[in-house]
């Protein structure tokens, strides 16, 4: 497994010194927009598993090459507090549909004559896409007139969000070269980020304020990034987020956590679904924490997860599903593709909490699944209704 990670990390170093960062895939016609950039953290975990000094020392220019893409190729400047912030935000570099995904891009603009109106549109769609989370609310402006649908793709605002996970990846402890620049970025982020309670949420450069009410669970990664550096914070963002578990009920599903709480959304990255990297990333980091209380969450966290996936996995003909649904235990629904079975993220988080927490875990009693009605049939080649 080690030779394996050690693979995966030398050959998306290869794509980062080729391209400068990433891309969304390997393909390249992908070519335009990055992927998260997890890079840094890889390289730490294998180092931290391996104490491999010499792969350290070849991977850290080309950490630094990757930076130096989102800081001179995505940032943006933001006044908080009289300061001036610079901070990344996901901007891909294209505003045509995407190669992948051209008849849905096209049909989505059909109704639009004015051709910047539509590379405006299709930017939005390549920067959402960037982020991993296409789609979600998070990039969307709710149209509070349609109650049907008020988050509709054709209102996308990626542009003008600043995301707090992306940040928090960026500048993480890990990873910061130098520490009186990761004490500054420090304070700098949690005056940007702070929302309710001490949870933490993106920054909306339109209103200028950071966004509140609602939970999406890039609220957990500066905890999973060790970006705070501080237990402290981890306790305020524990209780916070137990504050808004009363408003919200994210934690009372029975099949796990779902990655937002905004109900009435037709995208993917919304409620009802469970994606793996979000919910592995929440269990991650309160298991660090110095609490028990946190560890145990993240322990009991662990057991839902796993047993609901085992559920899933022996009524859904044993497979693992990309998402899942946090009330009913299916596979994933809404967005513009349905659920792919497989799937890598999940294989590997699960793997990861069997591993972390197998010797003590006991597999959790969960309501029936039923995938009789689970397509397993091609993308479809539309949008979902408007």
């Amino acid at each position: 497994m080690k030779k394996s990670v050690k693979n995966i990390c030398q050959n998306i170093a290869s794509m980062i010194e080729r391209f400068g960062f990433m891309p969304n895939g390997g393909r390249i016609y992908y070519s335009k927009r990055s992927q998260p950039p997890f890079f840094a953290s890889m390289v730490y975990d294998y180092y931290e598993a391996t104490q491999d000094k010499e792969f350290l020392k070849e991977m850290l220019p080309i950490i630094e090459k990757e930076l130096d893409f989102w800081v001179k190729n995505r940032s943006v400047t933001v006044v908080v507090k009289n300061k001036r912030i610079k901070l990344c935000q996901y901007r891909a570099d294209s505003n045509v549909p995407r190669p992948e995904a051209w008849c849905r891009d096209t049909d989505l603009v059909k109704g639009l004559t004015d051709p910047s109106k539509k590379a405006k549109v299709w930017h939005e769609i390549a920067s959402a896409a960037e982020s991993g989370w296409d789609f979600s609310s998070r990039w969307i402006k709710e149209d509070t007139e349609n109650k049907k649908n008020p988050w509709k793709l054709l209102n996308l605002r990626t542009t003008q969000i600043v995301p707090v996970d992306l940040n928090a990846l960026i500048y993480n402890k890990k990873s910061a070269s130098y520490k009186k620049k990761y004490s500054n970025f420090r304070k700098n982020f949690i005056d940007v980020f702070e929302s309710d309670g001490g949870t933490f949420n993106d920054y909306e450069l339109d209103t200028k304020k950071v966004r509140k009410g609602t939970f999406y669970g890039s609220t957990v990664v500066p905890l999973f990034t060790g970006c705070l550096g501080d237990d402290k914070y981890t306790d305020r963002m524990f209780d916070g987020l137990m504050e808004i578990d009363k408003k919200h009920g994210i934690f009372k599903y029975p099949f796990g956590v779902p990655t937002s709480s905004v109900l009435n959304s037709a995208q993917q990255w919304d409620f009802p679904n469970i994606w793996p990297p979000v919910s592995h990333m929440m269990i991650e980091a309160f298991s660090r924490s110095g609490s028990k209380e946190m560890q145990d969450f993240a322990f009991d966290k662990t057991q839902q997860w796993l047993s609901a996936n085992y559920k899933l996995y022996k009524g859904c003909e044993n497979f693992m599903w990309m998402k899942m649904d946090a009330q009913k235990g299916t596979p994933g629904a809404k967005g513009d593709f349905h659920a792919q079975l497989g799937f890598g993220w999940t294989n590997g988080a699960v793997l990861d909490l069997l591993v972390k927490y197998g010797d003590k875990m006991k597999l959790i009693q969960k309501p029936d699944v039923n995938c009789t009605n689970v397509p397993k049939d091609p993308e479809p080649e539309v949008f979902p209704p408007e």
